[in-house]
C-alpha cells in the first residue's frame, strides 16, 4: 500500500513486499530502465557529499511543480540534523 506523504509525488512503500510484487507496482518505462542499469555497470554511491547534487535536484523537481523548497542552508542543516536517519544516494 503506497500513501501519499507530499503533493509532489513522494510515497511511502512497503519494502517487506515480495520482489515480485513490487515489480508489478513499477511503470513498464522504470522496468526497462533497471536491467539497463545493470548492463551499464551502473555504480550506485551514498555519502553525504552528493547533498548538492541531491539538493538541486529536489529543487528543481519542485520548482516545476511551483513549489517553494528550503534554502540550501537549511536542507543542509535538516539533512545533518537527522543524522543516521538518512541517506543520499547516488548513480
Amino acid at each position: 500500500m503506497a500513501l501519499d506523504v507530499a503533493p509532489y509525488g513522494s510515497y511511502i512503500i512497503d519494502l517487506t513486499q515480495s520482489e515480485e510484487h513490487l515489480w508489478t507496482k513499477l511503470h513498464s518505462k522504470h522496468r526497462n530502465v533497471v536491467p539497463e542499469c545493470y548492463k551499464k555497470s551502473t555504480k550506485i554511491r551514498n555519502g553525504l557529499e552528493y547533498l548538492d547534487t541531491a539538493y538541486a535536484l529536489v529543487r528543481n523537481t519542485l520548482k516545476r511543480s511551483k513549489l517553494r523548497f528550503l534554502s540550501y542552508e537549511k536542507y543542509k542543516r535538516f539533512i545533518q540534523g537527522l543524522g543516521g536517519n538518512v541517506e543520499i544516494f547516488h548513480c
